[in-house]
């Protein structure tokens, strides 16, 4: 869902906050890639949770958290830059999920490769559904009728890729 976001999000800041706001377009497609780890993370989450096991869970964010905090620490003090910021948020999602996929290995037999494969269909329709929403950008269409059809293309080719292929 959030690649949608990242494919046609110059185009929706450009016409809901005006030109003016697209410097931010590089953060929130920084964004997109930090939320679309999200459903990730937490299913593992709450594999552990519905296995009894807190504790692992609270050891998991223990050391996700000091990962994160460390990144923040190096981008802000170090590098100085609001970018370094978002990216670190970014890497610290990445890890996260990367750290979640261990004990779901040792505990459930659910390897990594399983769990990769598992997640590989949604997000390649997701990245086609975001090259085709892009790709609208080459037309000459005014701005607000091209979001109405990046809108449109990204939802249609979605849903019935999803429902042709049984997702």
């Amino acid at each position: 869902r959030s690649v949608l976001a990242f494919g046609g999000i110059m185009v929706l800041v450009s016409v809901l906050l005006t030109d003016k706001w697209l410097p931010c377009v590089p953060f929130l497609r920084i964004a997109c890639v930090t939320y679309a780890m999200y459903p990730l993370e937490s299913t593992g989450l709450h594999a552990l949770n519905a296995l009894g096991r807190s504790d692992i869970y609270l050891k998991l964010e223990i050391i996700k958290k000091s990962f994160g905090v460390l990144l923040l620490l190096l981008s802000a003090l170090v590098l100085r830059s609001a970018m370094a910021i978002a990216l670190s948020i970014a890497a610290t999602s990445v890890f996260s999920v990367l750290v979640n996929m261990f004990p779901l290995k040792t505990l459930l037999g659910y390897r990594f490769r399983e769990q990769l494969f598992d997640a590989l269909p949604s997000l390649l329709l997701s990245l086609g559904m975001a090259a085709a929403v892009y790709a609208l950008r080459m037309t000459s269409l005014a701005r607000l009728p091209l979001l109405g059809c990046q809108i449109a293309a990204g939802a249609a080719l979605y849903a019935g890729a999803a429902f042709a292929l049984r997702f």
